[in-house]
């Protein structure tokens, strides 16, 4: 009886067992609950590649955008700050006027003459060598105490043959530099340079002039204007008195300015020396 029973309970257990299999079978077969496991590759691809052309497309269109712009900016900005260099004049250009444009802007005459052919006139004011040994001729206003002047740094050393301080005189010549006292010329050339000048002989006749107290005499040219009034001189030349001279004779050449001039130092004749 005890086995019998053990038994049942045994089939019962596997009984149940296959019934559960067979409705877990009948299940499985249903259509609608399984999804397809095939994906669509093909699909798949062609969606990628044409994300990844739109992405590239977008991309280098941003980055065309501000290198065209910046481009832009670069031309408009370059066109706003082109400078245009004052003329240079074609014409001659006075020592003097050329001196004061450096001194007054040393680094806009020199942009503004840089390697330009320049004429230049003015008074001879040196004829010399530099420290280098090379020859040159200085060209300013004739001033005495000069020192800013126009250096043409001659070619031809025959150039200033008969040249002599003081003279007027037009050079040409390109700008090389500003030193901070003198304008360089290099090459340059003297105009009409070359020639030895041939002194003039003058045709003068002396004369001979003797004071009223006939204390000297003197030989004057016959037409310069000689004045031997001492009273009308000391009022003329009243310098002389304050250092106790005594003017006798002024002879001058109204044309030139040239003139001669004869006094007594007072202290010196009655110094008993």
């Amino acid at each position: 009886m005890i086995f019998i029973g053990v038994g049942r309970k045994v089939l019962i257990t596997i009984w149940c067992a296959l019934l559960i299999v067979t409705i877990a079978s009948c299940g499985g077969n249903s259509p609608e609950s399984v999804p397809d496991p095939t994906p669509d590759i093909e699909a798949t691809v062609q969606a990628r590649l044409a994300e990844e052309r739109e992405k590239e497309s977008t991309g280098l269109a941003a980055k065309l955008a501000p290198d065209a712009q910046t481009a832009k900016d670069d031309a408009t900005s370059g066109a706003a700050t082109v400078l245009t260099p004052d003329p240079v004049s074609t014409g001659i250009i006075q020592a003097v006027d050329l001196v004061e444009e450096f001194n007054s802007n040393a680094v806009g005459a020199s942009q503004k003459y840089k390697e330009k052919d320049l004429t230049v006139e003015g008074a001879v004011t040196a004829i010399d060598y530099d420290f280098l040994g090379n020859p040159y001729v200085a060209l300013g206003s004739g001033a005495l105490f000069e020192i800013n002047t126009v250096w043409c740094m001659v070619s031809d050393i025959s150039d200033v043959t008969g040249v002599a301080v003081g003279d007027e005189m037009t050079v040409e010549g390109t700008f090389t530099e500003w030193d901070g006292i003198d304008v360089e010329l290099k090459p340059c050339s003297v105009q009409g340079g070359g020639a030895a000048t041939v002194p003039t002989v003058l045709d003068i006749t002396w004369v001979t002039v003797i004071d009223e107290e006939k204390v000297f005499s003197m030989s004057v040219p016959s037409h310069w204007e000689t004045n031997l009034d001492t009273e009308k001189l000391e009022e003329e030349l009243p310098s002389l008195e304050e250092i106790d001279a005594v003017p006798f004779l002024l002879s001058v050449n109204a044309e030139t300015g040239s003139n001669l001039l004869v006094f007594a130092d007072v202290q010196y004749l009655f110094s008993g020396k």
